[in-house]
């Protein structure tokens, strides 16, 4: 026996079936010197027997047999262990026998006599190695129908809409390869109808930078979330917060981007920011109506004062100038105060009048290069949507002066095929390289409204050349009156 095969079948329970007493004992010998622990018959029908009680790596048996033949056997293996190596033996070169021994599963056919133990043990080790291989492998078989299956049920069961596509060589969204019920249902589309669409298809076009930043994120590793919105089937638009995170598929990373409805938690957001207005309205209001009437009452009765007390060096007229000075700066304190809480203009005049004040204060109160300029736009935000665009001008011209350091501002209201754009440029430092905590939470709750209101909110920042907020939101269009 070569050193190859020594101690090859350790552990190894192999059952031999030889009638001829030499021949058998041949075979016990050889296997036995190669590790295994052999068991040996003279007739099919003991062997039988003994694989009902016993479990064996491998089968050697001679063809011709008294009684029980090794086909016979062989197909009574089959019909019962169809994974157990069987290695026929035979003294007679019948083709036919071989041929129907290989179609009945035997894993190998030897002809006697076999006088070296390097075949033998080659051919039952080689038998043995390949059903454990074929045991591993519907292990593994197994084990992933299991994982699949688990998959497949977190999947539909999930509580979010999921959407599982590919990545393109330049990191953009492929077609989509696999969807949930959910995400069915959110968009009102049929499952067909989304695979193979790009989601940033289904992303309104003032979103999907948002979306491909967010992407870029996910490359890195990790999770990654934002918050976009999801055109229906209908045209419908559903907030939603998506979160996305690579994952192995077949060999390959894809991204699994689950999208959660936020409606509900918009719509009280938006009730709690309206809340919020209406108690800043009313305190505006206060200060103008109450408080800066006092104010301008006590600046003018003063300034009555001092004229009556003369114009001398009388501790009357003094005290009445530093009353008349004193009121007149309280008054032009709440009156910044009062158009800061309460733009009064955005109540009666609109917006437009209300950013064109905003440019116009701007300028004249912190000397800081500040103009409006208006494009074509129809059907001008009013209400809440107003208030809420107002209150985003006001906090990206704040930022621009207080963090930025410009010297020109330029707030723009535009529209252009369907969606409108309110803009603030600013020639400033650019915020983007080192946010302070009090520049941070004003990009937050900028953010913030325009998610509100459904908007898009970009902050393109370039360090020395200054920044540009970028709000974009579809125009909502009046229908046209039937003649």
């Amino acid at each position: 026996m070569s050193q190859k095969h020594q101690k090859q079948l350790k552990d190894h329970r192999i059952l031999v079936v030889e009638d001829e007493e030499a021949c058998r004992h041949v075979l016990q010998t050889f296997l036995t010197m190669a590790g295994a622990t052999v068991t040996a018959f003279a007739r099919a029908e003991e062997a039988v027997a003994s694989l009902k009680q016993q479990a064996f790596d491998a089968v050697v048996t001679d063809i011709c047999l008294p009684g029980i033949s090794g086909l016979d056997l062989l197909r009574s293996i089959r019909a019962s262990r169809t994974d157990l190596p069987v290695i026929l033996v035979t003294g007679f070169t019948n083709v036919d026998s071989a041929i129907e021994a290989l179609h009945l599963g035997a894993q190998d056919y030897l002809l006697k006599p076999i006088r070296a133990a390097d075949p033998l043990v080659g051919s039952v080790a080689r038998a043995v190695e390949h059903r454990r291989l074929q045991q591993r492998a519907r292990l593994l078989q197994r084990r992933l129908r299991e994982s699949e299956e688990t998959f497949r049920v977190l999947f539909q069961e999930a509580n979010d809409a999921c959407f599982v596509y590919g990545l393109t060589a330049r990191g953009l969204p492929g077609p989509t390869i696999e969807v949930n019920q959910l995400a069915t249902t959110l968009l009102s589309r049929k499952r067909e109808a989304i695979l193979h669409t790009i989601l940033t298809e289904m992303i309104p076009t003032e979103y999907r930078g948002d979306m491909l930043r967010h992407l870029k994120e996910v490359r890195k590793g990790g999770t990654a979330r934002f918050e976009t919105v999801l055109v229906g089937r209908t045209g419908n638009r559903v907030p939603v917060e998506i979160c996305s995170r690579l994952v192995p598929l077949k060999g390959h990373k894809v991204v699994m981007s689950s999208a959660r409805d936020i409606t509900d938690r918009v719509l009280i957001e938006q009730r709690v920011a309206d809340a919020v207005e209406d108690v800043r309205s009313q305190l505006g209001r206060e200060l103008h109506d109450v408080l800066c009437q006092d104010l301008s009452s006590i600046s003018v009765l003063s300034g009555l004062l001092r004229k009556k007390a003369g114009t001398g060096r009388s501790s009357a007229a003094s005290d009445a100038g530093t009353i008349h000075d004193l009121s007149r700066d309280a008054l032009q304190v709440a009156r910044r105060l009062s158009a800061g809480l309460f733009p009064s203009e955005l109540d009666h005049l609109g917006l437009v009048e209300a950013l064109q004040h905003l440019a116009a204060t701007e300028q004249r109160v912190f000397k800081t290069g500040c103009r409006f300029e208006q494009g074509r736009i129809e059907n001008a935000p009013a209400g809440s949507m107003a208030l809420h665009l107002y209150r985003i001008a006001q906090e990206a011209v704040l930022n621009a002066r207080r963090h930025g350091r410009a010297t020109d501002i330029i707030i723009r209201l535009t529209g252009h095929n369907g969606v409108s754009t309110l803009a603030v440029e600013d020639n400033g430092s650019g915020i983007g390289t080192k946010l302070n905590p009090r520049n941070g939470v004003g990009l937050h709750i900028m953010r913030h409204r325009a998610r509100i209101i459904g908007a898009a909110l970009d902050v393109t920042r370039q360090p020395g050349k200054g920044t540009t907020v970028t709000c974009t939101w579809p125009t909502l269009r009046t229908p046209a009156r039937k003649p």
